[in-house]
This record gives C-alpha cells, structure tokens and sequence, in this order.
C-alpha cells in the first residue's frame, strides 16, 4: 500500500496485467479487485474509486470505475475477456482539456487496454482528494488472480493549456 498526500485531478495509471484464473470457487459471485486507489476506504463516497479496478465474477473482464461527473463510481464494464496467461497493458488515465467556456476545468478520463481505447468520457467535476491509498489488490474485496508488473502511478497537481499540450510542473511518481 502507497499512500498520496494528495491525489489531484490529472492522473495516470499505466501496469502490466496477467490474469492467471477466473477466480471460480468460494466467493465466485463477487468482484475480485486487482487495484484500488481511494480517499475514503470503501465507501460509495465521492473519491472512494479514483480509479479502482476489478474483474467481473468468474471472468476476465475488466471493470474499472472512477469518480466521473459527480457519480462516485462511475464504471467501464469490459465485454471480452482479458486473456488467460498473457500479458495486457493497461492505462487509466484523467487529464486536462480545453474548455469551450474559458477558465473552466474540464478533464477527459481514459481507459486504454493494449493501446486500444475502451472508454473515455468528460469529466466536468476533477478533483483533489487527500490521503488517497493505493492498494494492489484492496482489503475490501476478494483478490483477483492475477499477475501485475511495471506499476507506474503519477498525479499531477498543476497544468497550462499551451496549444493543446500539457506542461506539468508538480507530480508525484511511483514505480513498482
């Protein structure tokens, strides 16, 4: 478990995901949870999924939910599963765009599983959240069975929009 001091609203999170079982058995009917960020345990409280991410029961289908326009878990559910024993690439990414309205935040949340993306939406409610802890699977939901490798974690708390780039000038970074 990592915890940040503060989780802001330009974030990405970029793995190497394995799945090695599809998790049938004792507690086959409920989510198994691969990793989790969250300001607020568990909860169903705005910041308690930022992101957090999960296989669907007895699959590898992915299920990745965030907090999105004041939803607190706002959630992509994947249709095809994710390959048994092999190697995935995924990318969670939330970061600043142009606003038609000016000085408005508005950010695009994105998820890409192996370049593809699977999900993007606008995300007019971008927030800062502090104490937020990163668990590699979390202690409220059955583990899923998998493998993860190249665990990059970054949250960028100050941006420019200069020509549609972006310039970051504070981050917080892990690699595990």
């Amino acid at each position: 478990m990592k915890t940040f001091d503060y989780w802001y609203p330009n974030f990405t999170v970029i793995f190497d995901l394995m799945p090695t079982d599809t998790n049938e058995g004792e507690d086959a009917n409920k989510w198994r949870n691969i990793l989790h960020i969250s300001s607020e345990n568990n909860s169903v409280k705005y910041g308690s999924r930022i992101p957090a991410v999960f296989f669907k029961p007895q699959t590898t289908k992915l299920i990745i939910c965030s907090a999105i326009n004041d939803n607190a878990n706002r959630c992509y559910f994947g249709t095809d599963n994710v390959p048994i024993n092999t190697w995935s690439r995924i990318r969670i990414s939330q970061y600043r765009v142009q606003s038609e309205v000016p000085l408005e935040s508005v950010y695009k949340f994105v998820v890409l599983v192996n370049g593809e993306e699977l999900f993007a939406e606008l995300n007019e409610a971008g927030s800062t959240f502090s104490d937020a802890m990163l668990y590699t699977s979390n202690p409220f939901n059955p583990a899923a069975a998998v493998q993860i490798r190249n665990l990059e974690v970054s949250t960028t708390r100050k941006y420019s929009i200069l020509n549609h780039f972006f310039v970051n000038h504070t981050k917080t970074i892990i690699k595990l």
